[in-house]
């Protein structure tokens, strides 16, 4: 149960870094120690023009950065390991020539 929560707390993280700069960030200094739960601390701040705030979580695991990568962009599985997500499928795969 712990690897669902931390895979699911990893994506939301890396997702919202990667968004929530388009819809504007608070000080780097607004977030709020929210809890630890198993080894992750949590923490809050707002975020501007949502009603939901953005979320940070702090752990230590040991993976190699392409372990994390493969997990993360594991799309057609995300609903075996994120909590309340029911059904995920790649509806389209785009080549990748960036080699």
């Amino acid at each position: 149960m712990r690897k669902i929560h931390l895979v699911g707390l990893l994506l939301l993280t890396v997702y919202g870094a990667m968004f929530s700069g388009a819809t504007g960030r608070a000080d780097e200094d607004d977030w709020k120690f929210v809890r630890q739960d198993q080894g992750v601390a949590i923490y809050l701040r707002p975020l501007k023009d949502s009603k939901i705030p953005e979320l940070r979580g702090h752990t230590r695991f040991h993976a190699s950065i392409s372990d994390v990568y493969r997990v993360i962009s594991d799309y057609d599985h995300f609903s075996d390991f994120i909590p309340m997500v029911s059904e995920s499928r790649v509806r389209k795969r785009i080549a990748d020539n960036s080699e």
